[in-house]
């Protein structure tokens, strides 16, 4: 069943039993039986409310880009303010109500509470399952307060079963329903007044989608995780940091986590992924500019070894074009996606600078001749 079947079930079984208890509430003059009456009621008119409020949290509009899923949390917290109505209007009937119990009723009552303990306690159950299959906060909250009114129906049954012995504590027992009723609106407000407020969702959660993240091996650290419901979806924005300075691989990366939180996590309904490429010189292409195995600069070179990860991977040769040299080893170091580039003095055409600092290479200028010397300058710094 979809989530507002759930709710139309519920708005007629509280109806239906709000009129039974309230008119055995009356014949037998039970305080405790019309307060519970009541709050059927107020429990009938709540799933109504929280009906519309799914109903109307599937509908797209352009207006509201981010979905109208918060009018579930909206709908749960009218249900907190009509127990809160049904808490008030009995403990007015304790204080102020003088009843005298009719006892030819009694068996009348007894069965209503049995009854509606049954019906109430059952549905419950199923309902709060449903709950969480479709992660609705609405659902949730009503399923609580059909729980409480389990409870409440437990109560009446106890208040019966002591009037036939004589015992008349139905006040008492109108005073139990109360304090119920009380904590379950508060419990039921304090949750979604979180929600409305973005608040972020649990500890446990969080660490399950970081753990997510974390298993693919291109992710180096997580920056940010900001994790927030609405109604019974999730939002995620997270910024991390990935061992690649290539736009489409990095691209990539994100789709694939963005993948692997939504089969997780189903009620996923956007994950924000900002990505930036580590910037440790350990995960980083170096390009060093060499004449017969030693740092050269721009014009002279005539080999180009790449490290990554300090390690030799592969060497270039550089063009003998003497007028364009520069230009042409900038643009052979910007098409092999260096990061940086070794060199004894950063080159003298204005468009070799260009090229460089258009594709992200920095130049690292050094007096060091040795290779190893000079890498190892890098390393050092990134130590500092």
């Amino acid at each position: 069943m979809k989530k507002y079947h759930w709710s139309i079930i519920s708005i007629f079984l509280m109806l239906l039993l709000a009129i039974i208890k309230l008119g055995v509430g009356f014949l037998s003059k039970s305080v405790a039986l019309k307060a519970e009456g009541i709050h059927s009621l107020s429990d009938s008119l709540a799933s109504f409310i929280g009906f519309i409020s799914i109903y109307m949290s599937e509908k797209k509009h352009e207006k509201f880009p981010y979905g109208l899923y918060k009018l579930e949390n909206i709908g749960a917290m009218f249900i907190s303010f009509f127990l809160f109505f049904a808490a008030y209007d009995m403990f007015m009937d304790v204080l102020f109500g003088h009843y005298k119990i009719d006892r030819q009723y009694i068996s009348w009552g007894l069965g209503v509470g049995i009854i509606s303990m049954l019906i109430t306690f059952g549905f419950s159950v199923l309902e709060r399952i449903a709950a969480k299959k479709h992660n609705s906060p609405a659902l949730m909250a009503d399923s609580e307060h059909m729980l409480v009114d389990g409870f409440g129906s437990f109560v009446i049954t106890l208040n019966f079963l002591s009037l036939e012995f004589n015992i008349n504590l139905d006040k008492i027992f109108a005073s139990v329903i109360i304090l119920l009723i009380i904590y379950t609106g508060f419990h039921i407000l304090k949750e979604q007044i979180f929600v409305i407020l973005d608040a972020s969702v649990d500890s446990k959660m969080i660490e399950h989608i970081k753990d997510i993240i974390m298993q693919d091996p291109r992710v180096k650290s997580i920056k940010r995780l900001l994790v927030r419901k609405s109604g019974d979806k999730i939002f995620i924005d997270a910024a991390i940091s990935i061992k690649s300075h290539n736009f489409n691989q990095s691209h990539a990366v994100a789709d694939d986590i963005e993948e692997a939180i939504t089969r997780v996590f189903p009620q996923t309904e956007m994950v924000f992924i900002h990505y930036e490429p580590d910037e440790s010189p350990e995960n980083t292409r170096i390009a060093v500019l060499t004449f017969q195995d030693e740092v050269s600069d721009f014009k002279n070179v005539d080999m180009i070894h790449i490290y990554d990860n300090f390690v030799l991977t592969f060497v270039l040769k550089a063009k003998d074009d003497k007028e364009k040299k520069e230009d042409i080893t900038a643009t052979d170091i910007a098409q092999v996606k260096s990061d940086f580039v070794i060199a004894t003095n950063h080159p003298k055409s204005n468009r070799a600078k260009w090229i460089l600092h258009k594709y992200g290479v920095f130049i690292w200028e050094t007096e060091n001749k040795d290779i190893q010397k000079a890498l190892d300058e890098i390393k050092a710094f990134s130590k500092d």
